[in-house]
């Protein structure tokens, strides 16, 4: 091999003599590197020098041999050890192919099994030409699955060829074994001496199957009714026993609460196949049994349609207690009176409440969607939800709400809720036009959004960098403790009381009136008070534009910043800060209380307001830079230490 630069060379030579002792090797590089050095000093090109150096073989050979050193027998261990390595990673990577292979089977061939079920059971219940159209649709898409897995197969046998064939020819590496080029696309080729027989034979089915579906489509039959998920049979039961309980367990299908409009109590079952409704009265309760709705494919393409069962309550039943436990399911309420209902969706469903009235009601479940509207619920609601979204709106008027939520969508809007009680994990909080009591939201790594709230308490505690923003409300106390988040207040009104670390507070048009607000929020005799102690090197404070009548902020660390605004009393009191800007205040009197301010304290304004600031303490006043105009601002040291 031939070598242009010195750096070729020098890179080669250091590979063939990697099974040399590094420092024997070292002294090698060293020579020769000195003789290329030593020859290119007197003159001679690098390209001639490289090309009357010795083959790097013929060096690397001639100093094993003068070590003492079989570099054959060594390179020969180290690839039988690197083989063998290779083999063992083989082997545990067939060995998940495998699985995941059979794992993938097993859904395939169940799969082709059910809808050859599928196919018989659309035979026996078809009217017309859908008794035909359908099973042969479906039997063009079993063979399409069918032809599906024979590519998947392939597949399986390509990959363990690739990991699994080098460890199973270690032993002779010139054993030819037929399973390793075998595939049954390639053998259905080569019977037929066609290419690509399978790919036609999948195109044909297709179109012929999509033919079949739009001629059942059409003319109304089951596949229609699939693709539409609305089952075409339905059944008509009357209770006439008395019933105080309605319990369901683990039915998979839809579920309706009504009202009765013959003032009889009445169960409707729809569905597409026939299914044997069990309903059983004991002690007052009724007990639903149904055979499951069945999934045909794997792609839910062809499935039967959802079963619904249709409650028609009449009036006379309000006691009644509905307890639910299902999956995958929708419950929906609406038009009725009830005393309690119990709602478990074990993993995903929705879950709906309109028009309708309780004592006390439940729901939980992991990924669910959960929606009350127009309704009244007397005494306590919970609902316990991982995923999915809550939504309360439309007038709704509740006594006493508990919220445990990971991370859905809260969004209450346009409803009454006296106490309201909310622990929120990573959940999106949004509510708007709520009025009642007490609110206390516990919330982490979350938005949350408050608009048009009017309570008499407000009690909020936020961590983890979340954001909190309250606008056009009005409360009688409010109280917010944050920890590393970012707060917004626009336009709030009441006693307002926050204890803040490491965090950003930005407050606008607080206690002052605003023209789109609710008329209440507008109310001039509501004052605002504002208490802040806010902590961290990293915290912020800014107000601006508002109207207190007193204030008072504690601040350790961070920034200051307050600006045209009406403060009546006030107190400042800031230690380890940055940098404090108070400009174009107007009230009373601000007590300023200043310590180891680290860059600026600017006191400003652009017009005489009378307000006057008394410097009870300021330590730091070789720091700090004043840009006051003594005509406008009166400042009063009662009592300046240690500089004055």
């Amino acid at each position: 091999m031939e070598f242009k630069t010195q750096e070729e060379y020098l890179l080669a030579l250091a590979e063939a003599l990697k099974y040399l002792n590094p420092k024997d090797a070292t002294k090698v590089l060293q020579y020769y590197q000195t003789r290329i050095t030593n020859a290119i000093d007197y003159g001679e090109k690098e390209i001639d020098v490289i090309k009357n150096l010795p083959d790097v073989e013929t060096v690397a050979k001639d100093t094993y041999e003068s070590h003492g050193v079989n570099y054959l027998a060594m390179r020969k261990k180290l690839m039988k050890r690197r083989q063998i390595f290779n083999n063992i990673i083989g082997c545990i990577i067939s060995f998940f192919i495998l699985i995941g292979f059979f794992v993938i089977m097993y859904f395939l061939l169940k799969s082709i099994g059910n809808m050859f079920g599928l196919m018989f059971k659309t035979f026996e219940s078809g009217i017309g030409i859908d008794k035909f159209i359908t099973p042969i649709a479906v039997l063009l898409y079993i063979l399409c699955v069918i032809l599906l897995t024979v590519y998947v197969v392939d597949l399986f046998i390509i990959l363990l060829s690739n990991f699994l064939g080098p460890v199973i020819k270690i032993k002779d590496e010139n054993k030819h074994r037929k399973i390793f080029s075998f595939t049954i696309t390639g053998f259905v080729e080569d019977k037929c001496n066609h290419q690509k027989v399978q790919i036609k034979l999948l195109v044909s089915f297709l179109v012929l199957m999509i033919i079949c579906i739009c001629v059942s489509y059409t003319t109304n039959g089951y596949l229609k009714h699939s693709l539409n998920d609305t089952p075409s049979h339905k059944e008509l039961y009357t209770i006439e026993d008395s019933v105080k309980y309605i319990n369901i367990d683990g039915y998979n299908g839809n579920i309706y609460f009504k009202a009765s409009e013959t003032n009889e109590f009445l169960v409707e079952h729809q569905y597409e196949f026939r299914h044997e409704l069990d309903l059983k009265i004991e002690d007052n309760a009724l007990n639903l049994e149904l055979e499951m709705t069945k999934a045909y494919d794997i792609l839910n393409f062809l499935n039967e349609p959802t079963q619904n069962i249709i409650f028609y309550i009449p009036e006379n039943l309000s006691d009644l207690v509905i307890n639910i436990n299902m999956d995958e399911s929708i419950v929906d309420i609406s038009d009725i009176t009830l005393s309690k209902a119990n709602i478990n969706i074990e993993s995903k469903g929705t879950v709906s409440v309109a028009k309708s009235s309780m004592k006390l009601l439940d729901v939980k479940g992991y990924d669910i969607n959960f929606a009350v509207a127009s309704s009244n619920i007397d005494i306590e609601m919970k609902v316990e939800s991982s995923k999915g979204q809550t939504l309360i709106q439309q007038n709704s008027k509740l006594n006493l709400v508990y919220i445990n939520n990971e991370s859905s969508y809260l969004k209450f809007e346009d409803s009454e809720i006296h106490t309201l009680v909310v622990e929120n994990k990573s959940g999106t909080i949004d509510f708007k036009n709520l009025n009642g009591v007490l609110m206390q939201v516990n919330s982490t790594r979350s938005v949350n959004t408050l608009n048009n709230i009017a309570y008499k308490e407000l009690n909020i505690t936020l961590s983890s960098s979340s954001k909190l923003t309250i606008s056009k409300t009005y409360v009688d106390a409010v109280k917010l403790d944050l920890s590393s988040s970012q707060l917004v207040l626009d336009y709030v009104k009441g006693d307002i009381t926050i204890l803040s670390k490491s965090s950003t507070l930005n407050i606008s048009g607080v206690g002052t009136n605003l023209e789109d607000a609710k008329a209440e929020y507008n109310n001039s005799t509501l004052v605002t008070n504002l208490t802040i102690n806010n902590s961290g090197n990293s915290c912020k404070t800014d107000i601006i534009d508002s109207l207190l009548n007193n204030f008072s902020i504690t601040q350790d660390g961070g920034f200051i910043k307050a600006k045209q605004s009406t403060i009546n009393l006030g107190v400042v009191n800031a230690t380890n800060c940055e940098t404090i800007d108070l400009v174009d205040l107007s009230g009373t009197t601000i007590d300023l209380y200043f310590s180891d301010i680290a860059q600026t304290i600017i006191i400003d304004a652009e017009t005489n307001t009378g307000l006057k600031y008394v410097i009870k303490v300021i330590d730091t006043l070789t720091f700090a830079r004043m840009l006051v105009d003594e005509e406008v601002i009166d400042i009063t040291n009662e009592a300046v230490t240690p500089n004055e």
